[in-house]
């Protein structure tokens, strides 16, 4: 059974499924049922997956490719009963599997549905379409846990699950406390040992300064990594202070992290490519075609990112720069730089821009005003510049405009992000305004302080 509760990829609490404001998309009809929580509790119950009264349901995460498929997961709080966790792989008219469903399991209890009408297949969590050692992992199976060398692992709350992907949970003692985090991947997803190689190394580079850790790998075997369980304060925007010392002790790690000799890194880590400019072409085209309007616009965006600045340095980065994937620990100086399995070699601007277009996606969306998204980036920044210089001005804004396309805007549609997709026309302008010379002042991105 599920404990504990999922949370999104952004670490938001579940939320309501998204207001549409896409494209029909004729290939994938019951697309807009799949988000309604309405209908998806109503199919429930007649594929036999759910009784009884439920209270509500929440949409934890959502995958959409246009024409091609659609992933969700949901969550159904049932009364009486723990909560029930279901993912959907739904794909467009004339492809998928003969077989859309699970399997009964060896005694007989249900693990899904097939649902041939919505050209679905149903997963009751922890069954997984392609996670098969998800159910092990929840069970905190001994024969995983002597494989991860976790002796002391008794139960499993769920941190983040990304259903057919991955699979993190925190790994507790007897006592309820956290032993480690472990991940659990599908099949051909990461190679552990090259992932595992990376924390080693980066922990082994951030052991030189005080403060500033990464979690340590406590085992590993193929589709599973076992992970120090760091102490420290998740990030919070409640407090302008807090928020702002935090992101300035992140631009300091990001930083150190930048100045870990590449060479290093040799058969750990592979170029990032997200920003290339077949990815930045594909992501104006995908967002074209799940809004209409703003297709002028994106076209005209993709065609000035064309024209790239002159290459730079090439650093070990990050890859997934933004606030929740640090923990601010008890001393005031110190921060540990979590979640790796994003990281590459490239340009530096990547992670920079990555932040700086999370802080001003909050803006658009009302997580904070203007000023405040201005104050938290010159915090971080800040922050940077007090380890090593900045990249020159160019580069950071065509890396945020980049950014702002191809994470931003793209993920708001694939990911179904509601703020995002309501705010689409907003952030295709905001990224031309960058690459006009907008947003931030030459002075605020002077390469030292």
């Amino acid at each position: 059974m599920l404990t504990g509760t999922p949370i999104s990829p952004a670490g938001a609490a579940p939320g309501p499924a998204p207001t549409l404001s896409l494209a029909p998309d004729d290939l994938l009809p019951w697309r807009d049922e799949l988000l309604d929580a309405g209908s998806v509790i109503d199919r429930a119950r007649h594929l036999g997956l759910v009784d009884g009264t439920v209270a509500g349901a929440a949409l934890v995460r959502a995958k959409y490719r246009i024409g091609e498929s659609l992933r969700v997961a949901w969550r159904l709080d049932r009364v009486p009963g723990p909560p029930l966790l279901l993912s959907v792989r739904s794909y467009a008219r004339g492809t998928g599997p003969a077989t859309l469903g699970p399997p009964a399991g060896p005694d007989g209890r249900r693990r899904g549905a097939g649902d041939p009408d919505w050209r679905a297949g149903w997963w009751i969590f922890p069954h997984d379409r392609r996670l098969r050692l998800a159910s092990r992992v929840m069970a905190a199976d001994r024969g995983l846990a002597a494989r991860l060398d976790l002796s002391g692992w008794v139960g499993s709350d769920v941190a983040e699950y990304a259903p057919e992907r991955s699979l993190t949970v925190r790994a507790v003692g007897a006592d309820g406390s956290p032993v480690a985090y472990v991940k659990c991947y599908a099949p051909g997803t990461f190679d552990t040992d090259r992932l595992a190689g990376r924390y080693e190394l980066v922990n082994r580079w951030f052991a030189r300064r005080p403060g500033l850790t990464t979690p340590e790998v406590l085992g590993s075997a193929p589709d599973l990594l076992a992970l120090e369980a760091l102490a420290g304060t998740p990030w919070s925007a409640d407090s302008a202070g807090a928020a702002g010392h935090h992101l300035h002790q992140m631009g300091q790690a990001i930083a150190h992290l930048h100045d870990l000799p590449v060479a290093a890194t040799t058969g750990l880590c592979r170029p990032f490519t997200r920003l290339r400019a077949d990815r930045i072409a594909g992501s104006a085209e995908l967002v074209a075609r799940a809004r209409p309007d703003v297709g002028p616009a994106v076209a005209a965006l993709a065609r000035r990112l064309t024209v790239r600045p002159a290459a730079g340095e090439v650093v070990l980065l990050h890859g997934d720069c933004h606030p929740g994937n640090t923990l601010l620990g008890p001393d005031p100086a110190a921060i540990s730089l979590i979640d790796l399995d994003q990281s590459g070699i490239g340009e530096p601007a990547c992670d920079i821009a990555s932040m700086l277009a999370r802080i001003q996606l909050g803006a658009l969306v009302g997580e904070h005003d203007r000023d405040r998204a201005t104050g938290l980036s010159e915090a971080f920044l800040e922050g940077y510049r007090q380890r090593r210089h900045l990249p020159a001005s160019p580069q950071i804004r065509w890396y945020l405009a980049a950014t702002l396309l191809v994470e931003r805007a793209i993920r708001a549609v694939n990911r179904l992000h509601a703020g995002g997709l309501a705010k689409l026309p907003a952030i295709v302008d905001l990224a031309a305004a960058v690459l006009d010379g907008g947003l931030f002042t030459d002075q605020q991105l002077e390469r030292r302080p």
